[in-house]
């Protein structure tokens, strides 16, 4: 994931990509259980 918004040590970037990860890892949970 980049975008012009997403900076090195920038917090919020940091947090956004934190959740993003977590949205990530909880949609291949889903996944899995579905199959």
């Amino acid at each position: 994931m980049t975008d012009g918004n997403f900076l090195p040590g920038n917090p919020v970037s940091i947090e956004l990509f934190e959740l993003d990860k977590l949205n990530e890892q909880a949609n291949l949970d889903e996944a899995e259980e579905k199959t």
